[in-house]
């Protein structure tokens, strides 16, 4: 249950502390007073969204702190278990959970549970163990089909994060996506064809020439060499002569030179480096002497080794004019289309696993959908029963209710429920025929729900959403979610004004219902209806009044002269009558007898004392008038 709410600078709740009861709590005040202001702040610290205009003016944020006590069971387990996840601590035993949340004036929320840090998702999911809401425009929605389903698989308790729908939902995404990736291999198979074709092609072409870094200049340098060894060698003949091989030659003279030098080094001794040196150019002319001749007597034409390398330069050069590369591009080229070469050849075998990984997924998928449908089919019949039930002490005796189970139309897939990567490709058929597992189907299963009701006997049930009375319709709404809530999981049911377009006739039955939901679990109530307030075991009453020119709204608990008062205000308008205490007296003593024979023997015993105004403020105007009488 949640036991308190403290609400700082969150709109017109300035300084709100509210204090809650197990079973049926109702919060009544006039319209416009903040009942709904306290919802969302409810629905605040519980994970929903909030901009910067909740935080009340003048004040720095808003924050919002709610202390839950969870009995033992499948919601504190799972609650516990999620903070343990998130936040590596655990809470205590005893079952209470802290919740808070802060919003500050630039729109920024913090949430903590048990004083540690947590994610908006991650306080959202810990709130859907905690509190189910039911708002105030359920009916509104309630002709669409997705709602429906919703509310027969909240009843069947297919609804669970680890339920039936859950793992269709999973078992449909897997096999989509493989069924998507097989459909674009097969798309694309003959561009993957005439891909592989050239590839290989020019791969080979590349491969075939055996590239290496550095070949062409080479190559160059040898045709420029081998197509000129006749002259080469004809120059160099007579270079030889003119450096050695003549009585005049350069070596000669030099030779003499040094000679004469060494010599004269005698008379002048500083001549004797300068002889050294002519010594050492005498030495390095011979040298290139030598590698000269040793050159001109290698080379010599040959005409086969010249069309080799004509051959080979035209090759390599084509090559590297053809695909615009150097000899290190060409390389690099060849590994990049062998890479692709090998992706695209494993495309195929990819699409035959595939195929075998998808058939398989279908089938799984098959088995759970049709576990989902005979769970639903099951659940239907039962619904149906405890609507029609609710029904009757809703003054509709003699209405026909149905849950009808169809089969869901054939959707193509191409065109609604696959995204391709290329949008422009969404309009085309399909590579492959589209498994009838997944065109029959949507993530939640293989049926559509429909609710039927004949409101008037000897009418054909139509569906919900074609009966003409609003009224009607609130009413079968109120019932279904009557029958939904005994469902329910978490030890919390919160209901927003549900009884719109209910008649004031009406709400001692509704009243009684809630109380029925209420049993084992607390449910908390905001309504306009005195037979609902009146069957309540804990009553808050929500006003607004001004202090220091400013507008604050107050919350507080009534005790049961002041309940009598607010519901005789409720029925009439008119608080303080007698004749509307009276009534409203004999509404509570009809609707709840066991709590009216509790209050009139503490009554009678002096032992019921209206309660102090306290940090909240101000009760209404009919607990005022109480207060001021005694």
């Amino acid at each position: 249950m949640l036991r308190s709410l403290t609400v700082r600078g969150f709109a017109l709740l300035e300084d709100v502390q509210v204090e809650f009861e197990p079973g049926l709590n109702v919060v009544t005040g006039e319209t416009g007073a903040g009942k709904s202001l306290l919802v969302n702040a409810i629905g605040f610290l519980l994970g929903e969204r909030a901009d910067a205009t909740r935080v009340r003016s003048g004040a720095t944020e808003a924050s919002v702190e709610g202390i839950f006590e969870i009995p033992p069971g499948r919601a504190r387990d799972e609650a516990f278990r999620v903070i343990e996840e998130k936040t590596g601590t655990r809470p205590e035993d005893d079952g209470i959970i802290a919740l808070s949340r802060t919003l500050d004036a630039s729109g920024r929320s913090r949430a903590f549970v048990c004083n540690r840090f947590l994610t908006r998702e991650t306080l959202r999911e810990i709130a859907s163990y905690l509190l189910t809401v039911h708002g105030q425009k359920e009916h509104s929605t309630l002709a669409r089909t997705q709602v429906q389903r919703e509310k027969l698989d909240t009843f069947a308790g297919l609804d669970a994060v680890d339920g039936l729908r859950s793992k269709f939902a999973q078992k449909r995404t897997v096999a989509m996506a493989a069924w998507r990736e097989l459909s674009e291999l097969r798309r694309a198979e003959r561009n993957r064809l005439d891909r592989l074709d050239l590839l290989r092609f020019q791969a080979g072409e590349i491969r075939g020439a055996d590239i290496k870094n550095g070949e062409l200049k080479k190559l160059k340098e040898d045709y420029q060499t081998l197509s000129n060894a006749e002259r080469i060698r004809t120059r160099l003949s007579n270079h030889l002569e003119s450096l050695h091989e003549s009585e005049s030659s350069a070596l000669e003279r030099i030779s003499s030179a040094r000679r004469a030098m060494q010599e004269l080094a005698q008379l002048a001794p500083a001549l004797a480096p300068l002889a050294d040196r002519l010594e050492e150019s005498r030495l390095q002319i011979d040298d290139v002497v030598s590698e000269t001749r040793r050159f001109a007597e290698s080379l010599d034409f040959d005409s086969a080794r010249l069309a080799e390398i004509t051959d080979r330069l035209d090759r390599v050069q084509r090559i590297l004019d053809r695909f615009k590369v150097d000899e290190a591009g060409a390389i690099a080229l060849q590994n990049e289309m062998e890479s692709e070469i090998a992706k695209l050849s494993a495309s195929w075998e990819r699409g035959e696993a595939l195929e075998v990984q998808l058939k398989s997924m279908l089938e799984e998928l098959f088995v759970t959908g049709c576990k989902l449908t005979a769970a639903r089919a099951a659940a239907a019949p039962k619904l149906s029963a405890a609507v029609l039930e609710s029904l009757r002490g809703l003054e509709m005796e003699g209405a026909h209710f149905q849950v009808a189970l169809r089969e869901l139309e054939r959707t193509p897939l191409s065109a609604a429920d696959a995204v391709l990567a290329d949008e422009s490709l969404a309009n085309l058929p399909p590579a492959m025929a589209e498994p009838d597992t997944l065109v029959k189907s949507n993530a939640s299963g293989f049926d559509d729900i429909y609710f039927l009701i004949a409101p008037n006997p000897g009418e054909p049930a139509q569906p919900i959403g074609e009966i003409a009375s609003g009224g009607e319709l609130a009413r079968v709404a109120l019932a279904i979610e009557s029958a939904c809530a005994e469902r329910v999981s978490t030890p919390i049911i919160l209901f927003d004004e549900i009884d719109e377009n209910v008649g004031g006739r009406l709400g001692p039955t509704l009243g009684v219902h809630l109380r029925k939901v209420a049993e084992p679990r607390q449910v908390l109530v905001v309504t306009h209806l005195a037979g609902v307030a009146a069957c309540a075991d804990h009553h808050l009453f929500v006003s607004k009044s001004v202090r220091d020119g400013r507008t604050q709204t107050q919350v507080e608990s009534l005790e049961f002269d002041e309940r009598i008062h607010e519901i005789a205000a409720m029925m009439t308008g008119d608080g303080a009558s007698e004749t509307a205490v009276a009534e409203a007296r004999a509404l509570i003593q009809s609707v709840n007898r066991k709590a009216f024979d509790e209050w009139t023997a503490m009554e009678a015993q002096g032992e019921l004392k209206p309660r102090g105004k306290g940090k909240t403020g101000s009760k209404s105007k009919a607990a005022k008038a109480v207060r001021a009488k005694k």
